[in-house]
């Protein structure tokens, strides 16, 4: 004869299928089965909740960037490289496309838009700590337009946090992209200037800078080094220029525009050096 269940106080009897249905949580945790697809941060599902969050940031945008301007002005003070004009065009116009591009789940476009916003800020010189303070500003703006009632849960803040650190990848990337071409193009034309001075009387040469008779000598022997296809030992103690003299040496060569490749022998172990170098 099958057992009596217990029964509650009041009569109402319980089984053991009840006691666990009443244990169990009613939401699972999300389990992310493949990276997240966004710069290794963020899955697509975290950019789907952030959706209303976004459409509210971006009908107060004007609202956000005020604020953030008001916060930008003391923090920098008289060293700030935006006046509020250019502040306003450059932010506001960049942060308008991104909320958009993000409310239509385009993140190929927001990437694109955002390394234009790099490129700019590099191109108007301003300080890459500035930048990164400053889109910390932003984000402490956002957060003041966000929904308060209900507040928004932790899953959410944390989204839009990882959306801020995809926006400062990307805007690094940019930056110093664009900073290292500016700096090469610069080169390129000191090089050129150069060229149509004598050999007598240049003073700089791929890089390194001397006008003295012994420096122009080490230039000539530099060129004819640069025409050979054998192995060039170069050496001088720590700080003399050595790597500079061998990108000095490659780009002499027949292939100056191949890859120039620095290894820091010292740094790797005595065991993998070898086959770090010859396979």
């Amino acid at each position: 004869m099958p057992q009596a269940e217990p029964s509650e106080p009041g009569g109402k009897r319980t089984s053991n299928h009840d006691h666990e249905a009443a244990h169990e949580p009613h939401e699972k945790p999300v389990s992310w089965t493949q990276p997240p697809r966004h710069y290794h941060l963020l899955w697509d599902e975290e950019l789907d909740a952030l959706q209303p969050i976004l459409k509210r940031v971006s009908e107060r945008l004007g609202e956000v960037v005020a604020h953030w301007y008001q916060l930008y002005v003391p923090h920098f003070g008289d060293t700030r490289s935006l006046s509020e004009r250019e502040c306003r065009d450059l932010f506001y116009n960049a942060l308008s496309r991104n909320t958009k591009d993000l409310l239509d789940k385009d993140m190929d476009l927001y990437a694109v838009d955002t390394i234009r916003t790099g490129e700019l800020l590099c191109e108007r010189n301003v300080p890459f700590a500035e930048v990164v303070a400053s889109l910390h500003l932003y984000e402490e703006c956002a957060y003041t337009v966000f929904p308060k009632n209900p507040s928004q849960p932790l899953e959410i803040c944390t989204a839009f946090d990882k959306l801020s650190h995809v926006r400062m990848i990307l805007l690094a990337d940019a930056y110093f992209r664009s900073a290292s071409a500016t700096a090469g193009a610069r080169i390129q034309a000191l090089e050129r200037q150069t060229s149509l001075v004598a050999r007598e009387q240049r003073s700089i040469f791929h890089g390194l800078v001397g006008a003295s008779a012994s420096m122009r000598r080490l230039y000539d022997r530099f060129e004819s080094a640069g025409g050979t296809r054998g192995t060039i030992l170069i050496v001088g103690e720590s700080g003399t220029g050595k790597e500079l003299v061998a990108r000095a040496i490659h780009e002499c060569g027949n292939a100056p525009a191949a890859p120039f490749v620095a290894l820091n022998c010292a740094a790797i172990p005595k065991k993998l050096i070898e086959s770090e170098l010859f396979g």
